[in-house]
């Protein structure tokens, strides 16, 4: 895979949206603690992303919803 493809799973996009967000900040950030500190808080919020994304999707997925669902 290079790097000039899209992300296929919603981990790759999670985790090209925390690339650009940190270039992001690293480009308006003034000290290596500001990009420290903004990192970090992507990585959080992306992480909660992830965690509630999952169990909505694992929700849905286990839920009759006009006849889907586990069986």
């Amino acid at each position: 895979m290079s790097l000039l493809q899209t992300p296929r799973t919603g981990k790759g996009v999670l985790i090209a949206l925390g690339v650009v967000g940190v270039v992001i900040v690293w480009l308006y950030a003034t000290t290596l603690l500001t990009v420290v500190i903004g990192a970090t808080i992507i990585a959080v919020v992306l992480y909660v992303l992830y965690v509630l994304l999952y169990r909505l999707n694992r929700m849905l997925r286990d839920k009759r919803i006009l006849g889907g669902g586990r069986r």
